[in-house]
């Protein structure tokens, strides 16, 4: 049986607030930090 594999997300190259207007701070949060886990 094949051992689990871990995952960890990478930092971001850019703030959470940078992609304003297009996204906002918390859409961005929410989408790496609990989206991608």
């Amino acid at each position: 049986m094949e051992k689990s594999k871990t995952y960890s997300l990478p930092q971001l190259p850019y703030g959470y607030k940078d992609l304003e207007p297009y996204m906002s701070e918390e859409q961005l949060k929410i989408h790496h930090t609990k989206h991608h886990q």
